[in-house]
């Protein structure tokens, strides 16, 4: 790897525990007060829907694709993991358990793991079964497993599936079974084509890295380092637009031969100007909860 990126990444990845550390520490200092979220249709139906199929004794399915542990899909597995555990946990009451599938077996005793975790925190330890999930053939486009999974939604006449983590166009197969079946289905994918696929297929897609908040919006109560781990992504995203803007300056300036000090002081003013805008923003978030408390 060239050394330049090498360093680049070392850099992102020290920014974002940073951010996530101080993202946690701040939540934690706020205590009852309440972090505003932007809105995601995905997650803003997901427990309704979930709730609807605890009640009509019709289980939920939730696949982790091709992200398995170990692996380059190693984060997504996880953000599965975090977005299966609510839904796990409000499903644990119901009769019928929910239905795990993957095509990476190192994510099946992730996935028995975070079941057994949400039916321990309900009291339903003796209502898992290990056989709730279940492992397709794997490969780069497993086709097995679409048709698998397919199969396994008709029989088991899920009321709803999500198919998050690493797919690609086989993607197309699990939604159109969800759809066949009158199955509402929530779509993500880390590749571009599995992503396009969900886009179109979804009830509500998920974007890119809305997955990785699932762990701030799904549980009743979120924990301060998933609550963390929104700031920091939002941060990061507000660090990447102030760097394409001053990538924007710096290129005009070069292109015009504008003068150097014309030129810092360009850039001293696009930093300013940023800080007032996401002082503004916080400040005002401030006076509205503030106000909400009152």
């Amino acid at each position: 790897m060239d050394p330049a990126i090498s360093l680049l990444t070392v850099l992102v990845l020290l920014l974002t525990f940073v951010l996530l550390t101080l993202g946690s520490q701040v939540v934690r200092r706020q205590g009852r007060v309440k972090l505003p979220l932007r809105r995601i249709a995905a997650y803003q139906a997901l427990p309704s829907v979930t709730s609807e199929a605890v009640e009509s004794e019709r289980p939920i399915h939730v696949s982790f694709g091709g992200s398995g542990l170990g692996a380059e899909s190693t984060i997504s597995a996880l953000a599965v993991s975090d977005l299966l555990y609510p839904m796990a946990e409000r499903a644990a009451i119901a009769s019928r358990a929910p239905l795990i599938t993957m095509s990476d077996p190192t994510s099946l005793g992730l996935a028995q793991g975070t079941l057994l975790r949400a039916y321990e925190r309900r009291g339903k330890r003796a209502n898992f079964h290990a056989s709730a999930a279940r492992w397709y053939p794997q490969g780069p486009r497993s086709l097995a497993m679409a048709a698998g999974v397919g199969v396994a939604l008709a029989e088991e006449d899920a009321t709803l599936s999500v198919a998050a983590g690493r797919f690609g166009p086989e993607l197309a197969f699990i939604g159109e079974a969800a759809i066949r079946y009158d199955q509402m289905f929530f779509g993500h994918s880390d590749q571009l084509d599995g992503q396009a696929v969900a886009w179109v297929m979804s009830d509500a897609p998920l974007i890119g890295e809305e997955l990785y908040m699932a762990g701030a919006y799904l549980p009743a109560r979120p924990s301060a380092l998933h609550l963390g781990q929104v700031l920091a992504q939002e941060g990061l995203r507000l660090l990447a637009i102030v760097a394409i803007l001053l990538v924007a300056v710096v290129t005009l300036a070069q292109e015009f031969l504008m003068n150097p000090a014309l030129l810092l002081g360009v850039l001293a003013a696009v930093l300013v100007i940023s800080g007032l805008v996401v002082g503004g923003i916080f400040l005002l978030r401030r006076v509205r909860q503030r106000r909400g408390a009152r």
